[in-house]
């Protein structure tokens, strides 16, 4: 398996799957992945020049799937919202919108704000069955996920919402979005229950999801 993806298997049902959309997401998840993965640096300034947005969508989006044999379970690809990615982000929005300066420095005040509180990942997943794709139901979700940093701590997300924006938005901003996907928005806290940092200098962070069917990990 390419090194950019963690796969871990674990007990799995047998199930019949979509074959064309499992066979072209493994395909685009390797091309995706090509070359060395950014590592995390949450300490990093917001950027005084915004590097191109399609830059950034590479650098801090992971893609894996869950498999039985040939069959797809689940195609997830995931994206880190960085600092570098959210100042990429309001620049290429501001020029395609034509927002003015004022417009454009509050969505940039709100986005540092919310780098500043939350780790936060879009999650554009497709499943198998639909009903499987069920991330908004929460605690009663059939997966578990976990955002896991230094000395494997991990924190669970706050509630999960569905993105409602037009797909035709969504698909302009994270790749992936098809008739099969949902695009969720995930939030998780910075420092665990008892008030530890979730991440550390040096330490990877990593995003599991897991269930009965198995389990993927994505890691930044």
């Amino acid at each position: 398996m390419h090194p950019c993806y963690r796969l871990i298997a674990t007990r799995r049902s047998p199930v019949t799957s979509l074959h064309a959309l499992g066979a072209v997401c493994w395909a685009a998840g390797l091309a995706a992945c090509a070359g060395a993965p950014a590592r995390v640096s949450p300490g990093q300034a917001w950027p005084d020049q915004p590097s191109d947005y399609s830059d950034e969508y590479e650098r801090w989006t992971r893609h894996d799937t869950l498999r039985d044999g040939v069959d797809m379970i689940l195609d997830a690809r995931a994206t880190l919202l960085t600092t570098g990615w959210r100042a990429a982000f309001v620049s290429k929005q501001a020029r395609l919108e034509r927002l003015s300066p004022a417009e454009t420095q509050e969505i940039s005040r709100s986005e540092q704000q919310q780098a500043d509180e939350y780790w936060e990942i879009t999650l554009v997943i497709a499943t198998q069955q639909h009903d499987w794709n069920d991330l908004t139901k929460n605690q009663r979700s059939m997966w578990v996920m976990r955002l896991c940093g230094a000395g494997d701590r991990c924190v669970k997300p706050e509630p999960v919402h569905r993105d409602r924006r037009p797909a035709d938005v969504l698909g302009h901003w994270f790749r992936g979005v098809g008739p099969f996907h949902e695009v969720y928005r995930l939030r998780f806290p910075k420092k665990t229950s008892t008030g530890e940092p979730l991440w550390e200098e040096g330490a990877p962070l990593s995003l599991r999801m897991g269930s009965v069917l198995g389990a993927i990990e994505m890691r930044w």
